[in-house]
C-alpha cells in the first residue's frame, strides 16, 4: 500500500508542480500524473470539507482523499486480505474525521512532554529587550506605514549589511562589482510580506515569544543585487495588481487585492503610491533610508526573504537562489528571519538601550491625487445598488469589494468560481454575470442572517469550512451567518462551523476561511434592481 501525506491542499488538475507557483494546492495534480497511491493525505489548506472524498488518478482509479483541516484526527480503514500465493489485496473499509475534543488527553505522553514544555516556555518568554518611545500600535499595515512592520526591516536591514561585510573584503568587493554592477555593502532595501500573527509592537519588555509573534514562519532571509529599474518595476507590479480603490458613500478607501501572503512591503525606502494614476506611473521613489538616491541604473542591495525570492505570485518571480550574495542558509550558523529580529534588537538594547520608532528613518504613504468629489457621475446601466445593512426578504448581490466579485453558483472544490463586476461608487454597473447568484436575505435579530437561492436552497458552510448550497437549513446553524461590520462592507462567519470560518475570495474562488483582518474578507450587500432578476 502507497500513503502519500503531502503538505498542500486539493488544487486542481491540470495545474503543473512548480516552485512559487500554487505549490500548496497540488493535491489534484498529484494524483492526475501518478497510479499507485492509495491513500492521499492533505492538510495545507487547513479544510476538511473535502476529507473522505475521492479523486481520481491517472489510471482511472478512486483514490480516497483525507484532510483533518488542522483540527480533526482522520481516520481510514483498510481490510487486509491474502490470496493462495501469499499476494496481499488491500480494501477502503471506512474513512471518517474525528473531533479530538471527544478524546482525552494521553496522560502517559503529557508526563513525558511536560518538562520539555516548561524548559520551552521558560525560554520564549525570557525578555530579550525593550521597546520606548511612541509606537503606533496599529494593525493596520497593508495600506499604511507601520512601526510593527518597519521592525522587521529594519532588523532585516542591519542583518543583511552585516553579514555583507563580513562576507566580502575590499578584494572580493571589486569581484563582486565586475559580476553583478553592485559597489557597495550596506543594504539599501527590504521586501517582506505579511508574516505577523497578531502581535502589535508596543512599549515595554519584548519576548521570543513575541517576536515568533511578529515573524510567525520560518523564513530565511537572503540578500540579492538588483538595478532601480527593476525595484520600481516590482513596487509598480505591487501598485498595480494588489491594491485597489473603492468610494463609497463618497469616501474613498484602499485595499489590497489577492492573497496578503504575497503582498509586499517595503523597507528602507522612501515612496509613494498614487493609486488615481495609470499603471505603470503609480509608484515615486525619492530615495533610501542610507542616503542613497535612487537611478534607475544603479544597482542596489535589496534583502527579502526565501518565500518571495522566485514566486510567481509577485514580483520577485524571476530571481533565484542563483543571484543571492548572503543567504541564512549558506552562511549564517542560524538561519531563521526571528534570530536577525532578535540579534537587531539585543544589538539595540546593550548598555541599557532600547528599540524606538524614530529609528525607522523612511517614509511611504498611500495617495489618492483625484478629488473623489470631483468624480463625475456614472451613466450607464445599473444593476444592484449597496445597501447599507440587508433586510429580510430583500434580494442582494454579495459583492467582495477589494476584487470585484461576485458568488455564482458553478462549485470549484470547498466553494464556488467568483465573477467580475464592474462597480461604479455605490453601484454595480453594466450587467450581471449569468451564473451570478442572487440571494434573499432572511434576517434572525439585527446581525445574522440566512441566505437562499432562487431555488430555495442555503448558503451552508461545512462544519470545518467550505460552502455549499442546501435543500433545508443546516443543523448546528451551519447556514447561519453573523455580520461583523468593518469601516465600510462586512466579514460574514458561520455562526456554527468551528475555527471562526467566514466568507473570503481567494485564488478566484469565494469559499471560507479562518477569518483575519485581511480586504479578502469584505462583503457587502447590493439591492438587485427589478428587471435584473
Amino acid at each position: 500500500m502507497i500513503i502519500l501525506a503531502y503538505h498542500g491542499g486539493i488544487g486542481q488538475e491540470g495545474k503543473e508542480l512548480a516552485f512559487g507557483v500554487n505549490t500548496h494546492s497540488q493535491g489534484a495534480h498529484i494524483l492526475e500524473g501518478t497510479r499507485d497511491i492509495d491513500l492521499l493525505v492533505l492538510g495545507h489548506d487547513h479544510n476538511e470539507a473535502y476529507s473522505n472524498a475521492t479523486g481520481t488518478d491517472a489510471a482511472g482509479r478512486q483514490v480516497p482523499i483525507v484532510n483533518g483541516g488542522g483540527e480533526s484526527l482522520t481516520k481510514t480503514v483498510f481490510h487486509l486480505t491474502e490470496d493462495s500465493k501469499g499476494n496481499l489485496a488491500c480494501e477502503l473499509t471506512t474513512t471518517e474525521n474525528l473531533d479530538l475534543s471527544a478524546y482525552e488527553p494521553d496522560k502517559a505522553l503529557e508526563e513525558k512532554i511536560k518538562p520539555y514544555v516548561d524548559l520551552a516556555s521558560v525560554v520564549v518568554d525570557e525578555p530579550v529587550g525593550t521597546l520606548s518611545g511612541d509606537w503606533d500600535g496599529s494593525e493596520e499595515y497593508r495600506t499604511k506605514q507601520n512601526d510593527t512592520i518597519d521592525l522587521t526591516s529594519a532588523a532585516m536591514l542591519d542583518i543583511a549589511t552585516k553579514r555583507m561585510v563580513t562576507k566580502y573584503d575590499a578584494a572580493q568587493l571589486d569581484a563582486l562589482k565586475a559580476k553583478t554592477g553592485l559597489d557597495h555593502l550596506d543594504a539599501d532595501a527590504a521586501i517582506t510580506n505579511d508574516c505577523t500573527a497578531g502581535y502589535v509592537a508596543h512599549s515595554g519588555t519584548i519576548t521570543t515569544r513575541d517576536i515568533y509573534r511578529m515573524y510567525r514562519y520560518a523564513n530565511n532571509l537572503l540578500s540579492i543585487p538588483m538595478h532601480g529599474r527593476d525595484l520600481l518595476a516590482i513596487m509598480e507590479e505591487n501598485a498595480a495588481e494588489r491594491l485597489t480603490t473603492r468610494v463609497l458613500n463618497g469616501q474613498l478607501h484602499f485595499f489590497t487585492a489577492h492573497d496578503s501572503y504575497t503582498y509586499l512591503l517595503f523597507g528602507g525606502i522612501n515612496f509613494s503610491y498614487d493609486l488615481a494614476k495609470p499603471k505603470g506611473e503609480r509608484v515615486t521613489i525619492e530615495g533610501f533610508s542610507n542616503g542613497r538616491p535612487f537611478d534607475p541604473d544603479a544597482v542596489y542591495l535589496i534583502v527579502t526573504n526565501n518565500y518571495l525570492l522566485g514566486n510567481d505570485a509577485c514580483g520577485l518571480r524571476s530571481y533565484t537562489e542563483d543571484d543571492t550574495l548572503w543567504s541564512q542558509v549558506a552562511d549564517d550558523a542560524r538561519s531563521g528571519a526571528q534570530y536577525a529580529i532578535l540579534e537587531y534588537i539585543d544589538e539595540a538594547c546593550k548598555d541599557g538601550g532600547s528599540v524606538v520608532p524614530d529609528a525607522f528613518n523612511w517614509h511611504w504613504e498611500m495617495g489618492y491625487s483625484i478629488d473623489v468629489a470631483a468624480l463625475p457621475p456614472y451613466d450607464g446601466p445599473v444593476v444592484a445598488s449597496l445597501v447599507e445593512a440587508p433586510e429580510d426578504g430583500h434580494q442582494y448581490v454579495l459583492y467582495q469589494e477589494s476584487e470585484g466579485y461576485t458568488l455564482t453558483n458553478e462549485p470549484d472544490t470547498t466553494g464556488f468560481v467568483a465573477a467580475s463586476i464592474p462597480a461604479y461608487g455605490n453601484d454595480l454597473v453594466d450587467a450581471l454575470p449569468d451564473n451570478t447568484v442572487v440571494l434573499t436575505a432572511h434576517m434572525v435579530g439585527e446581525d445574522m442572517l440566512m441566505l437562499t437561492d432562487v431555488e430555495g436552497r442555503y448558503l451552508t458552510c461545512g462544519a470545518a469550512g467550505g460552502i455549499s448550497f442546501t435543500e433545508e437549513a443546516a443543523e448546528g446553524d451551519l447556514s447561519l451567518w453573523q455580520l461583523i461590520p468593518q469601516e465600510c462592507a462586512y466579514q460574514l462567519m458561520s455562526v456554527g462551523a468551528d475555527g471562526d470560518q467566514a466568507l473570503e475570495s481567494f485564488g478566484g474562488k469565494i469559499l471560507t476561511y479562518k477569518i483575519n483582518p485581511s480586504a479578502q474578507y469584505l462583503f457587502n450587500f447590493y439591492e438587485v434592481r427589478d428587471g435584473e432578476r
